[in-house]
């Protein structure tokens, strides 16, 4: 049992993260794991972080989603918890993947104002409306963490969603119903002698009940199938007469494609195809920061105490967002003022998709090169091993290639035997055209993607185009392994008291 819950919490680790290139939403860490009604278990469970590390996958479709924690100094010593879990926060603190502040507060909510991240919470945040205006005039940047079927889910503003993908109504065609084959005629002997039979078979005082005229059937929940049902049945409609054979026009234009999976209604005089898609619900990810948040971005900054885990000398792991303390940028942890230590250099948030689902995200710097391919030689680099099959891992060399940033410009560099695909694209909507690079070098666009190999692509994270992703797929929810794969089950049950 300690060998799973450390498996699961060292998986939990991989997701958590207080870079604020790299988050994609804010959450106060002592509510999430104090929130008995999430499974049922104990009163305080380190294991319910990853139930949320898992909701914000599932909400973003991306099986790489990264949380930024926020915790108050108490939860450090917290009694309830399990001596590994104690040393686990207490090593999360440590080396600066969880943020500690003397009381979380407001914490959460100023983090997501100053980087447009949303916020995930249990509780009501309407008291902190006066200052952040955001909270009621984008309720949807508002994540509310609420239990399902086992598991939790996130809902903006705490209203429900629909399904990821849901069956919609796009267009009506009338079809022209099949000729139906006339049925033998029926000698007149054999005739009589069937009505005869079932005379003999009615009983006494009962008639042979008239054959009911067809019923339509009906497409519920559409109007327009229900117009095109009255439109039908109506005896002085006009018919639309057939173009001839012959004519341009039925010569020019080749005849519709029918659309897989089309639902065809029939009515007593034709019939209706109604074809449907799939399409996705718009779901917020991220606002742009604020003005405030902008600037301070934009810099480095320094605390006081140098093994600070948040803006010490030492930290390697990107940078947190400081407080505003009075209007003065301030360390979190230790409250003191920060030191302004130059511009941050020039940095892009990249994601690694697989298959058409986010799998990791990274971030390249400038100074900072990321090496991807099969099995780079760096602990910061991409390798790719573990998303490749057997023709892949062939074609996809060791160091395939190297991102950099030159200039405030994020570069490709190919350093592979068989060169890499480069797709440009001046929009979201941009279908794109394609080039491959070999042995040289590329200035990557803003919607641009690298291509390793087929399925296998590098995108700047949150471009990814609408020419690309397409329809959202069912299949791409059941890549979305979680996290608490490797949990004890005991963990999460609440255990059974004898009566």
């Amino acid at each position: 049992m300690r060998f799973t819950l450390s498996s699961a919490l060292d998986m939990i680790e991989r997701r958590l993260t207080t870079d604020a290139m790299l988050a994609q939403g804010v959450v106060d860490l002592g509510e999430v794991v104090r929130y008995v009604d999430i499974d049922g278990g104990r009163s305080t469970s380190l294991l319910r972080i990853g139930m949320v590390v898992d909701a914000l996958g599932r909400y973003l479709v991306d099986a790489g989603a990264v949380l930024y924690p926020v915790a108050g100094r108490a939860l450090l010593s917290e009694a309830a918890f399990t001596s590994k879990e104690r040393m686990v926060l207490g090593r999360w603190a440590d080396d600066g993947i969880i943020e500690i502040v003397p009381d979380v507060a407001d914490r959460t909510v100023e983090v997501a104002d100053l980087t447009g991240l949303p916020v995930i919470t249990v509780r009501d945040l309407d008291r902190y409306a006066s200052r952040y205006a955001w909270l009621r005039e984008c309720p949807d940047r508002v994540l509310r963490l609420r239990p399902r079927g086992g598991e939790a889910v996130l809902l903006p503003n705490d209203e429900d969603i629909a399904p990821v993908t849901v069956p919609v109504v796009v267009g009506k065609a009338a079809v022209k119903p099949e000729p139906v084959a006339p049925e033998p005629a029926v000698p007149a002997e054999a005739a009589e002698g069937t009505e005869a039979a079932e005379a003999a078979e009615a009983p006494e005082g009962t008639e042979a009940a008239e054959a009911p005229e067809p019923a339509a059937e009906s497409v519920e929940g559409t109007e327009d199938a229900a117009e095109a049902a009255e439109s039908l049945e109506d005896p002085e409609a006009p018919e639309t007469p057939e173009p001839a054979a012959d004519s341009a026009e039925a010569t020019a234009e080749p005849s519709a494609p029918q659309l897989p999976g089309a639902i065809v209604t029939f009515f007593p005089r034709g019939a209706m195809r109604v074809s449907t898609t799939q399409i996705g619900r718009q779901r917020p990810v991220r606002s742009g920061p604020s003005g405030v948040g902008q600037s301070l971005l934009r810099n480095l900054w320094r605390c006081a105490e140098p093994d600070c885990s948040a803006f010490g000398e030492y930290r390697m792991i990107g940078q947190p967002v400081p407080a505003m303390a009075s209007g003065i940028p301030s360390c979190p942890r230790h409250g003191g003022p920060l030191r302004e230590a130059g511009r941050r250099p020039p940095a892009y948030a990249m994601a690694l998709v697989v298959d058409d689902l986010p799998r990791r995200r990274f971030v390249v710097a400038e100074g900072e090169p990321v090496t991807v391919g099969r099995v780079p030689p760096g602990d910061n680099d991409i390798g790719l091993s573990g998303w490749l099959h057997e023709a892949a891992a062939q074609w996809v060399s060791a160091e395939h290639l190297r991102l950099n940033v030159r200039d405030g410009a994020l570069i490709v560099v190919d350093d592979s035997r068989n060169g890499t695909m480069i797709w440009k694209r001046s929009s979201r909507g941009d279908p794109g055209r394609a080039f491959r690079i070999t042995h040289d070098e590329h200035p990557m666009g803003a919607w641009d993607s690298i291509e390793v190999y087929t399925g296998v692509e590098l995108i700047v994270a949150g471009r990814r185009g609408t020419a690309v992703t397409g329809v959202l797929k069912p299949e791409l929810f059941r890549d979305l392994r979680s996290v608490l794969v490797d949990a004890p089950t005991v963990a999460l049950r609440r255990p059974e008291t004898s009566r």
